[in-house]
């Protein structure tokens, strides 16, 4: 029983948290188009082998931001500054 309780609470919560994110988003958008914000133009301007170049490499930009701050780690603990 307290199983089912816990399991409900969770799937409570979380239908509440997808429903007020539903709610935000029209304010949001209304937001972005107020200040002018969203896609740069200049990515709709290069070839489309460049401009699907640099998305399918925005993917692995945090892996790349990840070995290079283990690396920065390695080399502080070495006392390489």
């Amino acid at each position: 029983m307290r199983n089912l309780l816990v399991t409900l609470g969770g799937v409570g919560v979380f239908a509440t948290c997808v429903a007020s994110a539903g709610l935000l988003t029209a304010p949001i958008n209304q937001e972005r188009r107020d200040k002018n914000i969203g896609l740069s133009d200049r990515l709709f301007d290069l070839p489309p082998e460049l401009a699907t170049l640099q998305m399918a490499l925005g993917v692995f930009r945090g892996v790349g931001i990840n070995i290079a701050w283990q690396r920065a780690q390695d080399l502080k603990n070495d006392g390489n500054y």
